[in-house]
């Protein structure tokens, strides 16, 4: 009997506890500040990093040539404004940057940064749409920096 009962009080207990203690989605509110989670692919070279909030995403990436970094970030939503920071590995911060909307539309956004970077380098970002902040910080890990020797071996 102990058998059968625990397995349906144990699932019980899990629903419950979530309907108690759970947060509750709610949509974003005029003025307020959110944060953006640094999704996996932020950790490795994948050339990319996700961001996300619920239903707000966004993505980073980095071209890096002769020392300098451009910066593209493009979001699933228009903003009205985009700001970065970066921390340097030896914990320098170098004043904020607007970004530059490249696209119509203002879901397109990049940046020049002339600074020398690595992996450990930390990238701060203040994004606004629809009057709400959203910001994320994340290191440069995520960065493909390309060597000198071709990388294509199916030949």
């Amino acid at each position: 009997m102990a058998m059968v009962i625990s397995p349906i009080l144990a699932i019980g207990a899990y629903y419950l506890t979530d309907a108690l203690v759970g947060e509750i989605p709610h949509a974003a509110k005029t003025g307020e500040a959110y944060r953006l989670i640094a999704q996996s692919n932020c950790r490795y070279a994948s050339g990319r990093c996700d961001l996300k909030n619920a239903e707000f995403e966004a993505y980073l990436s980095v071209d890096v040539s002769d020392g300098e970094q451009v910066f593209t970030l493009v979001t699933n939503h228009p903003l009205q404004g985009a700001t970065i920071g970066i921390v340097n590995a030896d914990r320098k911060e170098l004043p904020p940057r607007k970004l530059t909307a490249v696209s119509s539309d203002q879901r397109r956004w990049s940046q020049l940064i002339e600074t020398a970077m690595n992996a450990n380098t930390a990238v701060r970002l203040v994004l606004t749409a629809n009057e709400v902040h959203y910001y994320a910080e994340t290191t440069l890990g995520f960065v493909d920096y390309q060597t000198s020797f071709n990388k294509d071996f199916r030949r």
